[in-house]
């Protein structure tokens, strides 16, 4: 029997990769994108089915599960996918930055999982988020992306500690930075965000911020590929025994090291590393 999944945030990077991986390989794929040129574009693969969703929109999520009813569709699985990034100092955010990108980042994954979990309960599926190595360790500048993607940690050991006698899996996955569009639009985002900092914001935080865009811009260039995430979320999506956890990242020991050290001897850590 053919199997389903549902992948929201597939016009680009690990969404749409894992959707035409999981073609390839003759799963039926919704793809849940924002706009109607990349629905016409991922119409031409085979077993993919694109549709309109905007996570922060309830009429496209209501619309995703009325699909899945009208066509009496099951699911076995539901990658979580869409995200935004930003960064900059707290001081000179605005309340909008962090409505924004937990609009996507939490509420969005959210709801949808709750509209669709329904159709899992049935299946006896799978729920996989994609979260971030921002989620395991909090560095400077990364205040509202990093809160978001703890927001996804919490979200997930709750949700799978709930779904357990369900027989419903919860996964989370953790990459570092990846080579999609989510971190260059991010870095874009930093940069046109500084240009609105106050004087004394810039003076109190000028030399800092300059690192660290130094440092996201490395980030970039050095970023994973794709494909090594699309890989992870393959064997979440297959194993008989997928794992809760998958961290994706060239420093996966220095991750587990800076969970467990002292604060102090953490934050000396993470800030000579910029």
């Amino acid at each position: 029997m053919q199997k389903r999944a549902m992948i929201s945030g597939c016009s680009s990077g690990i969404g749409e990769d894992i959707a035409l991986k999981l073609a390839k390989e003759n799963w039926h794929v919704i793809a849940g994108v924002r706009n109607q040129a990349d629905l016409e574009r991922l119409k031409q693969y085979h077993n993919i089915t694109p549709i309109l969703l905007d996570v922060t929109v309830q009429e496209h999520v209501t619309a995703c599960a009325e699909f899945f009813s009208s066509q009496q569709l099951s699911l076995d699985v539901l990658i979580n996918n869409a995200g935004l990034a930003s960064g900059g100092p707290i001081e000179g955010s605005s309340i909008n930055d962090w409505q924004n990108v937990f609009a996507v980042n939490v509420f969005g994954l959210v709801n949808l999982s709750k509209t669709l979990l329904p159709f899992l309960r049935q299946s006896k599926g799978r729920i996989i988020n994609v979260g971030s190595i921002s989620g395991l360790v909090a560095s400077p500048f990364m205040a509202i992306y990093a809160a978001s993607k703890f927001a996804v940690e919490a979200i997930s050991d709750s949700l799978r500690r709930e779904l357990k006698h369900l027989d419903v899996h919860v996964s989370v996955i953790e990459p570092g930075p990846v080579k999609t569009k989510i971190w260059t639009k991010g870095e874009e985002k930093s940069h046109q965000s500084k240009a609105t900092y106050n004087e004394s914001v810039v003076a109190a935080y000028g030399e800092k911020l300059d690192a660290f865009e130094k440092a996201i811009d490395a980030a970039v260039v050095n970023a994973l590929d794709v494909s090594q995430t699309t890989e992870v979320l393959y064997h979440a999506c297959h194993s008989p025994k997928p794992k809760t956890r998958y961290i994706v990242s060239k420093r996966t020991l220095m991750i587990k090291l800076l969970r467990i050290l002292p604060d102090k001897w953490a934050d000396s850590l993470i800030l000579s590393m910029r």
